[in-house]
This record gives structure tokens, sequence and C-alpha cells, in this order.
């Protein structure tokens, strides 16, 4: 029989099929209102004392939704659910980020996995925004590729250091400007600070102490981050450092971590085939991980912001998922050896990506990673 090959580019864009696309809700303008919310640092060499940190709404929303995208599960559309659900479920008081008042109702479940999404989000701005992170990526396939080996030390019972299974385990594994790794967990919980016990801290900071990524060094300082959120409801009364925030540690080392290989080259194709699932071009990101190349068609729609050029990845909520068109170049167009350095080069020479800390956000939401996301009314 004859076998059919489908496109991925042309789902998104000829056909509108991903179910993101055919949602109405513009959750992207009823959300861009600024909040603050308090980072509290310990033991991180650049933060002495509780910082008051702003962003919008959506910002957190979209962060959420890159945070929780499997980067390795091609039909998977689930991070847009927690967007769709929660975009009404923030609240401010005063300019504070808060919750719902009506999130005491929820169940125990409901709530556990909204503050854990929420903390995601927020873990994922302040790696970008306060901690000098480009890249995200997930942890566990690097994980599973020790796991899974028959020949490895931590194969089936030998796995004593990272629990069952690997459960603990971090969230991610992130690369600096600098191509250095940084390991990162998070906790969340709704509550005052004390809603995320001692014991979850504890086991935050052992899930990122466990692993060991050999192969690109790690970052000198802050380089096992420990992020616990607590979100506050909209009419409580908190008091100074008690309100809404998020506590972030750097622990030490283990004394025998389990040694996970890991490549620049892999984070990245990681990092952004996160991004890729999140727009509904998950089959991409599938043939970017098995090194297909090139996966641009000649021809893709594109987007001018500030004088650079955008790939347009896909179009939800009144939303534009963009990503500069030098960075989808280098990264989709060529081989999957050097893509790390080639993502750098484009990044440093982008205006846009250099000064993503430092833009006020209301008009785009610009991450150091060059993903660019843009009102479309």
């Amino acid at each position: 029989m004859p076998r059919i090959v489908v496109d991925p580019w042309l789902i998104p864009w000829m056909t509108h099929l991903p179910p993101f696309q055919m949602l109405p809700q513009l959750v992207w303008g009823s959300t861009a209102t600024m909040c603050e919310f308090e980072m509290r640092p310990v033991n991180c060499p650049s933060f002495t004392a509780v910082q008051a940190c702003r962003l919008l709404r959506r910002d957190v929303l979209l962060c959420a939704g890159l945070a929780m995208a499997p980067s390795t599960s091609p039909a998977d559309t689930s991070a847009w659910g927690f967007l769709i659900e929660h975009a009404g479920s923030i609240a401010d008081r005063n300019g504070r980020l808060r919750v719902v008042d009506a999130a005491t109702d929820w169940d125990s479940r409901a709530k556990g996995l909204f503050a854990e999404r929420m903390g995601l989000g927020l873990a994922l701005w302040l790696l970008w925004r306060r901690f000098q992170v480009v890249h995200v990526a997930d942890a566990a396939p690097f994980i599973a590729t020790v796991l899974q080996d028959p020949t490895s030390p931590y194969h089936g019972s030998g796995l004593h250091l990272i629990g069952t299974n690997g459960a603990v385990r971090p969230d991610f594994f992130c690369l600096t400007g600098g191509s250095e790794v940084v390991v990162a967990e998070s906790k969340g919980a709704i509550g005052p600070p004390s809603a995320v016990s001692s014991a979850e801290k504890q086991k935050a900071k052992q899930q990122t102490q466990n692993v060991q990524p050999i192969g690109v060094p790690l970052r000198v300082s802050e380089n096992r981050l420990v992020f616990a959120t607590t979100l506050r409801t909209a009419s409580e009364t908190a008091r100074a450092n008690k309100d809404t925030g998020v506590h972030v540690e750097d622990p030490e080392g283990a004394d025998e971590p389990v040694p996970i290989r890991v490549s620049a080259d892999a984070i990245v194709v990681n990092a952004y085939s996160k991004v890729l699932q999140l727009a509904g071009l998950g089959l991409v990101a599938l043939s970017l991980q098995r090194g297909h190349h090139p996966l641009m068609p000649p021809q893709v729609p594109t987007l001018e912001f500030e004088g650079e050029s955008l790939v347009l990845l896909g179009s939800a909520f009144g939303m534009h998922l963009t990503i500069l068109t030098s960075v989808a170049k280098s990264l989709l167009n060529e081989p999957f050896e050097g893509v790390a350095a080639r993502v750098s080069r484009a990044l440093h020479e982008s205006r846009l990506a250099m000064s993503s800390g430092e833009r006020t956000p209301e008009a785009a939401l610009v991450l150091p990673n060059g993903v660019v996301a843009l009102a479309t009314l």
C-alpha cells in the first residue's frame, strides 16, 4: 500500500485542526493586568533580600503552559487546558498576585494541581527573568535514558538514589547563555508560606541534588534551584513577606548524585520542542528530536515586530505565538550537531532577544530564547 506522508506544518496553518485554534476566548487581552509577587531567596548569592517582582497575569498563564507542554508527546495539547480553565482564576488585591476566593472551595486535588501549575509558571518566569537562564528543558527524557539503559548501574533494582522509577527527580535541566546547566524543581500550594512544608522543600532539594548532569558544566553558583510557590486568596490579609510569593533556594550538591549525560544541543532541542508542542506542532518537535532537517517549508507565515522577522507558530486566545526567524532557521533547517551554538549566535544578533529582560511587557512577552507572544488585536 502507498504510504501517505502529511507535512505537519500544514496542519495548523492550512486546516486549522488543533483544538486550541478554534476557541474564541481572547484570554491574552483580558488577562493583561499587572500584578506583583514576592521572591524570597535563600542561599542565592545574586539576591540578599526579598524581591518584589511584577508581571502580567497572562505571562503567568503562558509560562505555565510552556512549562507543562511535554517535549516528547506529539499529540498532547493538555497544556492549553490550564490556560482555558484558569484564565479567570488569577485575581489581584491592590496589585498583588492572588487567586480567586472560590479556590478555597475546590477539592484538594484541584487545588494541588492548580498550585503546582502556577508554581511551574512562576518558576519559569523567574528562571528567565532573574536567574539568567535561556533554555528550559524537561529533565525526565534525559533521566529516562539512564534508567532504561540495561548496562546502567541505575537500571531497574539498581535505582536507589532517585526513588522507584525515578520518582525523586527534578523538573528541568536549564541552559544559560554561557552554556552552563542549572537544575530546577518547583513546588506549589495555596496558602501562607508554610503551605509548602519543610518536608516538601527538603524533597525538592533532594530532587535537584540526586542528579549530576555531565557533558555540560554546572553553573558555579545558583546551579540547583528549588522554587516553592505559595498563593494567597483575594480577600486574605497578609503581613509583609507573607503574601503570594516564591521561596527560592540554592541547596548544596549531593555526595553521590546519579550522573546524567546531557549536551547543550540536546537541551536546546528539548526546550524548543516544548514550545513547538504548545503551538500544536508536536510532529515537528518529534522530527526535530529525531534529527530530521530541513523542517521549515520554503514559505511560512511571518510577522514583523520592532524591525525583526518572526515565524508564526500558532494563534490562539487573541495571541500570536512566534519565534525569531533567525532562531527558527538555525533550529529547524540545519543538522542537530551544533544547534546550540547556532541558536546562541542568532539570539546574540537579535536586539529583541538581548533586551528581553529590560522591556515593559504590555506590548509583547519577549523571552530570552527568542519566543515572542504578541496580541492579535
